[in-house]
Formats: structure tokens, C-alpha cells, sequence
């Protein structure tokens, strides 16, 4: 309804994958048909294998849909590689996520200080962002402390319970935060 109130001239799609690319891949179809160019921005490193391993009705949708957009955007080489394949080169544009931390916060000059190092993760706890693998090294580096921040998957943390519980002293769990907060955060941060 707002693309036909609207009318935009472009309809920018950021879209996860699983059963949300259906509502995402619809929006994207909508501002198409109402004469918007169209961007689809598909995030999630296992976009690739969720793609090749979608039942085949989903899987037409999939690539129906990707090469209805404009231009895609791929975070990832992987994801690249599988956009350019559907889609072809010429409606692909690599856009890395990244954040230039110089220009949010002073780095500051830790050559004299003291103490634990300080190693921050901020992004969902999920298992494919790594967190399992940051909880071996809290594990491994007892005297190094761990901030994970951000929005949290129960179940995947269910899993980590007894080993968070254990690592308590030197890892915390904080949820997501104002801005300001976060930076503070990085600005406290080692790694």
C-alpha cells in the first residue's frame, strides 16, 4: 500500500533469508510492479546453502526473485559468487560489512597500559557469527575478558549454559544497548 501511496523510484530490500526472504521477496516484487528500481540486499553467510538446499518450489521463488531486483548487493565473497551465478556479474555489487572504528572512536594508545586484554563481540549470539568459537577461547584464555553483546538465540545459548556459567568471571552476556554504550564498549576494547 506505501509503494503505491508513494511511489518511490527505489525500493531497497534487506532481507535475511529462511521463511522472511517470502515477505522480503514479496515487497521487492510490489515496488517492481509499481515501477520502482529495486535493490535486494540478502545478508547471512549461509545464504549460499539455504539457496541450493531450498525445496524447489521455494528455490524458483528464490531465484525468480533475485533476478526480478535490479541489482543485488552481496556481503560475502561466497554470496557473491552464487549472485553472480543467477543473476549474472552485471547486477552484482560487492559491499562488504565493515565499520571503519577510527571514525566512531579514538583508538586509543595501548602500548602502556596494564591488565586483562578486553575482547568484544557485538552482533547476534547466534552459532554462525562464531560465538561458540569466542566461548572456547574464554575457555582457553582465562585471564583475557569477553563482552558479547547483542541480540541473543536462546536455544543456541541453552546450548553454551553450562560452559558460560563456568567462564562467569571473564565473559558476559550484555543485551542490546544504546549506541553511546556500545561504543564506550569499543573504546575499552583490545580486540
Amino acid at each position: 500500500l506505501e509503494l503505491v501511496r508513494f511511489r518511490p523510484d527505489l525500493v531497497h530490500v534487506n532481507t535475511p533469508y529462511y521463511w522472511a526472504f517470502l515477505r522480503d521477496g514479496t515487497a521487492l516484487w510490489t515496488g517492481s510492479l509499481a515501477g520502482a528500481r529495486t535493490v535486494l540486499h540478502p545478508r547471512g553467510g549461509e545464504f549460499p546453502d539455504w539457496v541450493r538446499g531450498a525445496p524447489g518450489w521455494l528455490r524458483r521463488f528464490i531465484v525468480a526473485t533475485l533476478r526480478r531486483a535490479d541489482r543485488c548487493i552481496a556481503l560475502t565473497r561466497p554470496n557473491e559468487a552464487l549472485l553472480e551465478e543467477i543473476v549474472g556479474r552485471e547486477h552484482v555489487r560487492f559491499v562488504p560489512n565493515f565499520i571503519e572504528l577510527a571514525t566512531v572512536v579514538p583508538v586509543p594508545d595501548r602500548s602502556s597500559r596494564s591488565g586483562p586484554v578486553n575482547v568484544l563481540f557485538v552482533g547476534w549470539m547466534l552459532e554462525t557469527k562464531g560465538v561458540r568459537e569466542l566461548v572456547a577461547a574464554a575457555r582457553a584464555l582465562p585471564q583475557a575478558r569477553f563482552t558479547l553483546i547483542g541480540e541473543r538465540d536462546p536455544d543456541f545459548l541453552a546450548e553454551l549454559a553450562d560452559d558460560l556459567e563456568a567462564l562467569s568471571g571473564h565473559v558476559r552476556l550484555v543485551p542490546p544497548s544504546p549506541r553511546e554504550e556500545v561504543m564506550a564498549l569499543y573504546a575499552e576494547a583490545d580486540v
